[in-house]
């Protein structure tokens, strides 16, 4: 996720005309990533001087998106801050050759550009802090899991807690239920990431503690706490301490930066500046845990109309390395036995063995090592693949709930449907401008990119979808779903076909409406 202004959307006024749609770039020679170890204060103490690294990391200290990707670049020495206001400079031409969305942050290296947090702290992990994305699998996926999640859950507290003390938004209607809804959210968070060790990521920090750090931070602050009523668990104030001497230096941007470091902003928001009440008691490691045991056999739990399932689904039958298992959301995901293997009580959850993992975006990264054709292991190749990744997750996404979830029971329409159908066609034609230049967004073959925009894309070229959602879908959708369906054969007929069930036979039945 981004912030070019809060949320992506067109500047004021005439925007400047568009850039030239990025290129997949072309994997690089390998080359020795520089071995550069996250050190701890004392470490780092002993440690001779470096000078920063060539990396710019752009966007500002009060955006907490921008924040921990900024930290890690000062931690591993491979760069540092460009400062780059939102709305700004983010509407510049320059600034749109590097992202054409008008958002920060985006990573620079050289002549390579990225934009999305949680993609830009995957290509640094990738590049330049191993042992901050390590390349295990299993370790990875937990790592992805609880990136995502945090991603699509529990940043939306944010805009409702945090943003109306920065200026950044309106405070809720009901502001009592929005800090109840926020301390349940990272009560929950933290159970399930939070308990077998110091950090996500163990006892060394991940790019994941880096995404989490600068909400974390927040929360603990007085005036969130007072204001907008958000009681801080005490395992995230453990958290907040354990980083802060983990990180070092670099965390010191959360508490002071010439004024707009997120501390001295909420500080302007209490009459005298206060304490934040210290944890109760300190942190306790739950015991080790066995090692998951695999299988080589990835069960996909979900069903066939869920956009969000499918593209795993239709992954692991391609690769021959899975299977869906059927899981009838609020049905099934409420059972004990489903929980074990996703408390989030969401759809879609793998089990490999005795490995589980959730999210959609977490979960095809994991399958892409059965089948690493599908996420090639040059950084900058995965970093374009998690862009478009983390783009269509974060902001395209709700095009989905206003023009195809209506027609499939699972929302009801919005109030204005030619809006919201213009909008969605829009975002499709950008995202194809962007992230389409050759087959698929991986290239000549598909992609985990791929495969998570697959079923969307199939459902928007649907005559329903356009008949009665408004949606035009473009001639770059139309020939994508027709080379997919081609590369992946006859594990594209879950979209056509799962007795009533599959996504064109639901949508089919609105036709009749018509």
């Amino acid at each position: 996720m981004g912030c070019g202004g809060s949320k992506p959307g067109p500047p004021p006024g005439l925007p400047p005309p568009r850039p030239p749609p990025a290129d997949v770039p072309a994997p690089e020679p390998a080359q020795k990533a520089p071995e550069k170890s996250l050190l701890a204060p004392e470490a780092a103490a002993a440690a001779p001087a470096e000078k920063s690294g060539n990396v710019k990391v752009y966007g500002v200290p009060p955006s907490m998106n921008c924040v921990g990707a900024i930290m890690l670049a000062k931690a591993t020495g491979c760069g540092d801050m460009e400062k780059c206001m939102p709305g700004e400079d983010t509407n510049t031409p320059e600034f749109l050759k590097m992202n054409p969305f008008h958002q920060v942050p985006i990573v620079k290296d050289g002549d390579f550009c990225l934009g999305e947090s949680s993609t830009v702290l995957r290509y640094l992990g990738e590049a330049y802090a191993k042992d901050a994305y390590p390349t295990d699998p299993k370790l990875r996926g937990f790592i992805d899991w609880a990136m995502d999640r945090f991603s699509s859950t529990n940043s939306s507290d944010a805009p409702a807690t945090i943003y109306p003390l920065l200026g950044f938004a309106e405070p809720p209607a009901d502001q009592a239920a929005a800090g109840k809804k926020c301390v349940d959210n990272l009560k929950e968070f933290c159970t399930a990431f939070l308990t077998k060790g110091k950090f996500i990521g163990g006892d060394k920090l991940s790019i994941a503690d880096y995404k989490i750090a600068p909400f974390f931070f927040s929360y603990e602050h007085p005036a969130v706490q007072e204001k907008s009523l958000v009681v801080c668990p005490d395992r995230v104030k453990q958290f907040n301490k354990d980083f802060a001497a983990a990180c070092g230096a670099p965390a010191g941007m959360l508490s002071s930066a010439g004024g707009f470091a997120l501390k001295e902003m909420l500080d302007k928001k209490l009459g005298a500046v206060k304490e934040a009440t210290p944890a109760a008691t300190g942190y306790t490691a739950a015991a080790a845990a066995t090692p998951a045991k695999t299988t080589g056999e990835c069960v996909i739990y979900g069903v066939p109309p869920s956009m969000n399932c499918l593209g795993a689904i239709m992954m692991v039958t391609v690769g021959k390395c899975g299977r869906m298992e059927k899981c009838m959301p609020f049905e099934d995901t409420v059972k004990p036995d489903f929980l074990k293997i996703n408390p989030f009580h969401c759809v879609p959850a793998l089990k490999d063995g005795d490995y589980c993992l959730g999210e959609s975006g977490a979960i095809l990264r994991y399958v892409s090592s059965y089948m690493p054709d599908t996420y090639p292991e040059d950084p900058k190749v995965r970093g374009f693949i998690n862009w478009a990744m983390d783009r269509f997750s974060g902001a395209m996404a709700s095009d989905a709930v206003a023009t195809v979830y209506p027609l499939l029971g699972f929302a009801e329409p919005p109030a204005d449907q030619a809006a919201a159908g213009k909008k969605c066609t829009d975002n499709l034609k950008e995202f194809g401008d962007v992230f389409l230049k050759g087959k698929f967004v991986g290239g000549d073959k598909p992609s985990i990119a791929d495969y998570r925009i697959a079923p969307f894309f199939f459902s928007y070229e649907h005559k329903a979808v356009q008949e009665k959602s408004l949606v035009v879908c473009p001639d770059r959708v139309k020939q994508f779903n027709k080379d997919f369906a081609a590369a992946c054969g006859d594990a594209v007929g879950i979209l056509t076909s799962a007795v009533g069930f599959a996504l064109k036979e639901m949508l089919d039945k609105k036709l009749g409406d018509l």
